[in-house]
């Protein structure tokens, strides 16, 4: 229907903002490992070197920088759309790209 593709255009736009706000607020050193991670494809093991700790503390930082960062859109978009927690979990799942691929487009937009 005109309406549901008002939303999902809506909900897109929204999406997307929300996200690079969440991302933006991560500290510096979240920021920093997942831009190694997805943007530079670093292994777990070299980030792990780079920052002197153990590969398992690398994938703690990541799981939860993840966990806080679709946490925080989630909540934006609640906040923008006024819409249910169903309607968001339903709108995220259709508009979501793979995290890894979003965090890697974001990174590069701002590279350029």
């Amino acid at each position: 229907s005109a309406e549901a593709r008002l939303l999902k255009a809506r909900g897109k736009k929204s999406f997307s903002e929300a996200f690079k706000v969440a991302l933006a607020e991560l500290p510096t050193r979240d920021r920093t490992v997942m831009r190694l991670r997805y943007v530079d494809q670093a292994n777990l093991d070299d980030i792990a070197k780079m920052f002197n700790v153990h590969r398992t503390s690398v994938m703690r930082w990541l799981e939860a920088a993840h966990a806080q960062v679709l946490g925080r859109t989630r909540g934006l978009l609640i906040e923008k759309l006024k819409l249910s927690d169903q309607d968001i979990d339903s709108l995220i799942r259709e508009l979501e790209l793979s995290f890894s691929d979003r965090v890697s487009r974001l990174f590069a937009t701002k590279a350029h």
